[in-house]
């Protein structure tokens, strides 16, 4: 992220733009919590950057801009624009605002209501856009390629989670290790899945479990009665099963395949 806040800012300066300092209040669009982890970023420069910044009105979403409206963050500053608020965005690129059609679109129809009679008399604007590596202007041209920037985003975002889906489930299918490894199992040398000596009876015991309908409150305290714990390498620590990786777990298309 610090890559595209650093870009933003230097467009700023290089095209003699001001980017505006954030209010008081900005709990719109910033936590403590997300202040304290840009503060203990280990990284030097990232550090720096976020520090350096902080005093802008900045705005960093790390949620999708796939599923439509499901950035509050984004929502919020689409609210500013409509209250008159805001009526300058920077972005890095187009792809940072939308990768959906519905967000997509209502960007350009604020930008078009710079051309309503009433707007054009009063020199109102409503929006305008501002991207480190797209040129853009308020005109049709420049709209629809903008739209399309849009629709090719759209496109590479379902592209790309069609070729990961296909390509875990091949690996699934051939009981290949993707990214974690499987309850019950380790990861050989040869990157396969192979039954742990130890947890893999406790997890074909709990699938025997659920097949005769056996509340899966029972099963979890079956596997941890049991002293049942996975390693997780990222955290260097063993977790016991809990209610959520239990649930995701019978849903596991792997299980479902292999495990009986």
């Amino acid at each position: 992220m610090y890559f595209r806040i650093r870009a933003c800012v230097e467009y700023a300066n290089r095209e003699k733009l001001k980017i505006k300092e954030k209010p008081k209040d900005f709990s719109m669009f910033e936590s403590e919590e997300e202040i304290d982890k840009e503060n203990k970023e280990p990284d030097i420069l990232n550090n720096r950057i976020f520090k350096d910044t902080r005093h802008l009105f900045i705005v960093k979403e790390e949620k999708t801009w796939k599923i439509p409206w499901a950035r509050e963050k984004w929502k919020n500053i689409i609210k500013l624009v409509k209250k008159g608020q805001i009526n300058w965005i920077i972005s890095y690129s187009p792809d940072r605002q939308a990768r959906n059609m519905l967000e997509g679109w209502e960007l350009i129809n604020l930008v078009d209501k710079n051309k309503l009679p009433e707007n054009k008399e009063k020199w109102l604007t409503i929006l305008d856009l501002k991207y480190t590596n797209f040129h853009f202007q308020d005109n049709a041209a420049w709209k629809m390629m903008l739209w399309t920037w849009f629709v090719f985003s759209k496109q590479y975002s379902d592209k790309l989670a069609e070729d990961i889906a296909r390509w875990n489930q091949n690996k699934v299918k051939s009981w290949k290790w993707i990214w974690i490894y499987k309850h019950g199992y380790f990861i050989n040398e040869q990157w396969y899945h192979e039954p742990d000596e130890r947890n893999f009876p406790l997890i074909k015991e709990a699938f025997m479990m659920k097949l005769d309908w056996e509340p899966e409150l029972n099963i979890l305290e079956f596997l941890n009665a049991n002293w049942y714990a996975r390693y997780y390498k990222k955290t260097k620590e063993f977790r016991s099963m809990n209610k959520t990786s239990l649930n995701n777990m019978f849903k596991d298309e792997f299980y479902i395949i292999k495990q009986l």
